[in-house]
């Protein structure tokens, strides 16, 4: 009893130091694919991918709470668009019940629906759900959430998934600190208006815009 005790505690130390291994691996990942991103849709589209090698899912939704409600969707490849209203419905309610606000009238807008997660079996449901929220500050920019079809999320899943929202998180205050580096560097203290520097660089754009139509 005793030789299987010890072989049952090693197992489980293993499985551990396993699971902190993958966490620390996709911690670097995400940082070293997504600190690259240029916008918020550049970077879930990085980050999705990233995190199923270590959390299968069947859909990811990424959901920025600001005038509307924008997603941004990560599915198999395998699946058919998902953007439908039991899923608008589930997403609603799932921010209503962890956000003390009201998203019924709140208008939805998919800002991309991409298909890019290698294919596996799958019922095709949205049956099971986890969720993380997503931090800027003190204020809730949005919320993370997985979907599968096939099992419920454990609990070691779940703090997965609430790891990469920390990371997530870190990631969308640097791409909103760049674009507010970019746009002092390109406007005009005083009035706010674009200045040479911008004339210059979105000059020969147009110019080849107006050549073309």
């Amino acid at each position: 009893m005793a030789d299987e005790s010890t072989s049952a505690e090693l197992a489980r130390l293993r499985a551990e130091h396993r699971q902190v291994k993958d966490l620390l691996v996709l911690i670097q990942e995400l940082t070293s694919r997504a600190v690259r991103s240029e916008s918020v849709g550049d970077l879930f589209s990085r980050a999705f991918p990233t995190l199923f090698r270590c959390l299968p899912f069947d859909v990811g939704v990424a959901v920025m709470v600001e005038q509307n409600l924008d997603l941004y969707v990560t599915s198999r490849q395998d699946a058919e668009p998902l953007i439908s209203d039991p899923l608008v419905t589930r997403i609603r309610r799932t921010l209503e019940d962890v956000i003390p606000l009201s998203f019924a009238t709140t208008e939805v807008v998919v800002r991309s629906e991409l298909h890019d997660l290698p294919d596996g079996e799958t019922s095709g449901g949205i049956d099971h759900v986890t969720h993380a929220l997503l931090q800027q500050g003190t204020r809730t920019a949005g919320l993370l959430l997985l979907f599968r079809g096939s099992s419920p999320f454990s609990e070691p899943e779940q703090q997965v998934l609430e790891i990469f929202a920390t990371q997530v998180s870190m990631l969308l205050d640097t791409i909103e600190a760049r674009a507010k580096i970019v746009n002092l560097a390109d406007t005009d203290d005083l009035t706010g208006i674009w200045n040479k520097r911008y004339f210059r660089r979105h000059l020969p754009q147009e110019i080849e815009r107006a050549r073309m139509f």
